[in-house]
């Protein structure tokens, strides 16, 4: 059913997609707030050391989620064009999830 009728598939669940999208959306810029906190107390505090100790706030989970995103938002950019409607949102989402990976 998704395959044969893509569109229909998203204008049902529309709702639903964008959902999920807005929670992974969310619980990236949390982690990115942590990390963005780190680097922020690591250079008023001119901690001595490598920057080694970031890796505790970048995890996998955090790529994959931004990797999802990008394909989710791929896919409704293609999906978009082929039904000529505004994909400005989608193509703006790719490229800053691209940027940001």
């Amino acid at each position: 059913m998704i395959l044969k009728k893509p569109y229909a598939f998203l204008i049902k669940n529309f709702k639903i997609i964008h959902i999920i999208l807005s929670i992974m959306i969310f619980s990236i810029i949390t982690m990115f707030g942590k990390i963005s906190g780190f680097f922020s107390s690591y250079a008023k505090e001119n901690i001595i050391g490598s920057l080694g100790l970031a890796a505790q706030y970048i995890n996998n989970f955090l790529y994959i989620l931004i990797i999802i995103i990008i394909l989710f938002s791929l896919a409704m950019f293609l999906l978009m064009r082929r039904k000529e409607k505004p994909l400005l949102f989608y193509v703006l989402l790719f490229v800053y999830y691209l940027v940001l990976l």
